[in-house]
């Protein structure tokens, strides 16, 4: 039997480079960013934590280096659910039967980070199971950075 998959893909800066003002409503009010944060495209940032956002039908989520090709964190359905994407067998609280109940993150010490500008491009390619209609298809990465400190 073939299997119908649907791909979402995006590329995006690993550290977001704010010089402006933004502003965006959250929980009814009006929130205002900082005119510049100081942030800086050439800025160093250790990647210390990559934790998945997906919905349900998800097969797989990976988080590549763009520049390189390299997939930093990957999790992906598995019928043991030890591929980092977890789906309930049972009838109890958070462990419904046929519902995503879990995924697992990627987390880097101080040892092995990886270092990267906060410009450097990272991409998101999420697959899904498309063999039954599919609503509100999306995914991301939650990323954690530590600023690296100038050299002095």
């Amino acid at each position: 039997q073939d299997e119908c998959v649907f791909f979402v893909e995006n590329v995006q800066e690993l550290g977001f480079n704010t010089k402006h003002t933004e502003s965006y409503k959250a929980k009814g009010r009006v929130i205002e960013l900082p005119k510049n944060v100081g942030l800086q495209g050439d800025d160093l940032v250790d990647l210390v934590d990559a934790s998945p956002h997906l919905h349900m039908n998800a097969l797989s989520l990976q988080l590549i280096d763009d520049v390189t090709g390299e997939v930093l964190c990957e999790v992906h359905q598995t019928e043991d659910n030890k591929g980092g994407i977890m789906h309930g067998r049972g009838t109890a609280a958070g462990d419904e039967i046929g519902f995503l109940v879990g995924v697992s993150q990627c987390s880097w010490n101080g040892k092995n980070a990886r270092r990267y500008r906060r410009d450097h491009p990272l991409r998101v390619r999420a697959v899904y199971n498309a063999s039954t209609p599919l609503r509100g298809v999306m995914a991301n990465w939650r990323l954690l950075v530590s600023p690296v400190e100038p050299r002095r």
